[in-house]
């Protein structure tokens, strides 16, 4: 799949992992993608803009009602970072992470290097923009696709963030956006 994403999609897939890292992430969610979106090149960036979607405001409703175990640690006085740093300077790089271990019933991963798993519903979102390409008869896969499949379900955690800092975001809108801008370029 990732063969039909274009420079800036791909882009966009990797700056969504330096984004999680630097909220202290375990994992990558969709607004991770559309924080990597309003810092990026493309389309989807232009649109972003144009919206109103302000990076502050998404990294402020993230810290707030996002994934990260870590802030609810650090809600009790708990920093899981400078516990890790103390752990591994005792026990070893990487003493954290769990090993695989077969035959044992029990299932464990090890997160390879030092990239960061994507949740389900960032997952989703990358299939469904590679429909969104497929929709828009386009044999590429770009931020704008990643925008629309983000953007999607009305009930899904970008459209609530959204929603949550003031915007209301329609999808068929920014389609149509979309749309307009891939025409004004071409």
């Amino acid at each position: 799949m990732f063969e039909r994403f274009t420079r800036d999609a791909r882009d966009t897939v990797v700056r969504a992992q330096k984004v999680a890292r630097e909220l202290d992430h375990h994992e990558i969610v969709g607004q991770h993608l559309l924080l990597s979106m309003v810092d990026g090149d493309g389309v989807a960036t232009k649109i972003i803009h144009d919206l109103g979607i302000r990076r502050q405001a998404v990294e402020d409703d993230l810290r707030h009602f996002g994934p990260s175990d870590a802030q609810a640690l650090r809600h009790i006085g708990v920093d899981l970072a400078a516990v890790r740093r103390r752990v591994e300077e005792t026990f070893g790089p990487g003493s954290l992470d769990a090993q695989e271990s077969r035959g044992t019933g029990r299932r464990r991963r090890r997160l390879l290097g030092n990239h960061l798993p994507f949740n389900a519903e960032a997952k989703k979102a990358l299939e469904q923009a590679l429909r969104e390409a497929q929709s828009l008869s386009h044999s590429y896969l770009g931020t704008e696709h990643i925008l629309l499949a983000l953007l999607a379900r009305t009930a899904g955690p970008v459209p609530g963030t959204l929603r949550r800092i003031g915007l209301t975001v329609d999808y068929e809108v920014v389609r149509a956006r979309v749309i307009a801008e891939l025409a004004s370029t071409r």
